[in-house]
């Protein structure tokens, strides 16, 4: 933290650790996806379960936890955005 932040007790801090460049473009290339192709993702209730829109390279990158077994309120999410895809080409 510099020194214009401050810690009282009961904060919280969380500290969010990007996922290695290499495992990013082997899974993206294990399920043959662009890196820098822009998406831009809502749920059935109009949230985003990361910052929209940005590249698949970031989602990889800082917002999915690619090492670890997904949780099933992630694959939910995924599977109901999956089910009405909407592909937009600019």
């Amino acid at each position: 933290m510099d020194e214009s932040s401050s810690y009282e007790t009961g904060d919280h801090v969380a500290i969010f650790a990007d996922n290695e460049k290499e495992h990013v473009e082997a899974l993206a290339k294990r399920l043959n996806l662009d890196l820098d192709m822009w998406i831009s993702m809502k749920d059935s209730d109009g949230m985003a379960p990361f910052p929209c829109p940005c590249t698949v390279r970031e989602v990889l990158t800082r917002h999915l936890d690619i090492n670890a077994a997904p949780r099933r309120a992630m694959l939910v999410a995924l599977a109901e955005m999956r089910s009405r895809p909407r592909i937009r080409s600019d």
